[in-house]
């Protein structure tokens, strides 16, 4: 069984090297980095470098072009190099993957269901684990088949197993809600744990839950404040909602009315529905507790208003 695991701190200048010189698992590290970590401008322009300078001879090129078209949101030009890609047996799983997310999300395409889910499916039957773990999202969804939670808890086990994040983290779910197996916190957080320590930031986020309100695990607010920091520190909105709470009731570190304003501020530019109205209630909250005789107060409130949008003088 194919197995390739990413870690956050690989070598990317190595990993990108390998990948265009045709490595197979090195493609297949890149590709699953870039959909889970947010390509830094340094990282992208280090991407545009080796796709311009290097011949255009070889798929592993043409599929990291694609991948930098993708991210550029130049879809049709993605589109099109995808589809050069799939002419080579060796990486038509990773370009049918990839056009049928296009598919899935309407990406330079009409969304088609259907076109994804054949997409998926072939690729998926060639054992690339993010297609295996799109199948198991269409039935878990019942878009394109019906819907069918044992079916797609096999299949986020079957993708999980080859050590791939996000099907860690679904499997995790799976188990913490009992969806199409029996309900097992224990297994729940194995799954969190192991994606986590490939930096995956909701795995992070769902294990500080875990130790916050102890399900699954003895109550530790450390643990639980190290967890959150960690998927915060990734830009995860709803992760720097809860490290701001944590500043603010000092829970697990001490507080700090200055911190808390700012991840309240950050979080509230990115997030919607109830969230945001719930991260907007707590810094009214944490607002009405500032000592704005004191500088640091005046800083929290400045961080609190430029985090709404809603620039005062503060003096």
């Amino acid at each position: 069984m194919k197995s390739f695991t990413f870690y956050s701190d690989c070598d990317f200048e190595a990993l990108l090297e390998n990948a265009s010189n045709g490595d197979y698992e090195a493609l297949v590290q890149f590709d699953l980095y870039t959909m889970v970590w947010e390509l830094s401008e340094e990282q992208l322009q280090r991407l545009a470098f080796w796709v311009g300078v290097r011949s255009w001879e070889t798929s592993a090129l043409i599929f990291l072009k694609a991948k930098q078209c993708l991210m550029e949101e130049r879809y049709q030009k993605a589109l099109l190099l995808f589809r050069e890609v799939l002419r080579d047996e060796h990486l038509a799983e990773l370009a049918q993957y990839h056009i049928g997310n296009m598919y899935y999300y309407g990406q330079g395409v009409d969304p088609s269901d259907e076109i994804a889910f054949s997409l998926f499916e072939k690729s998926a039957n060639q054992g690339y684990a993010p297609a295996i773990n799109s199948v198991a999202s269409m039935y878990y969804n019942g878009r394109r088949v019906e819907e069918d939670q044992q079916e797609a808890f096999r299949l986020y086990h079957k993708a999980a197993q080859q050590g791939y994040a996000l099907a860690l983290f679904n499997l995790g779910c799976m188990h913490y809600y009992g969806h199409g197996t029996q309900q097992n916190l224990l297994q729940a957080y194995r799954c969190w744990y192991e994606a986590a320590q490939q930096g995956f930031a909701d795995a992070l986020l769902h294990l500080g839950f875990m130790y916050c309100h102890g399900r699954g695990v003895p109550k530790d607010y450390k643990k639980a404040f190290k967890y959150v920091k960690q998927a915060a520190a990734q830009g995860h909105a709803s992760a720097q909602q809860d490290l701001a709470f944590f500043y603010m009731q000092g829970l697990g570190t001490s507080v700090d009315c200055t911190l808390a304003a700012w991840y309240y501020g950050a979080a509230y530019k990115r997030l919607s529905g109830e969230r945001k109205a719930q991260c907007e209630f707590q810094m009214k909250e944490l607002e009405s507790q500032l000592n704005l005789s004191h500088p640091e107060g005046r800083k929290a409130l400045y961080y609190l208003y430029e985090g709404r949008g809603t620039m005062q003088i503060v003096v």
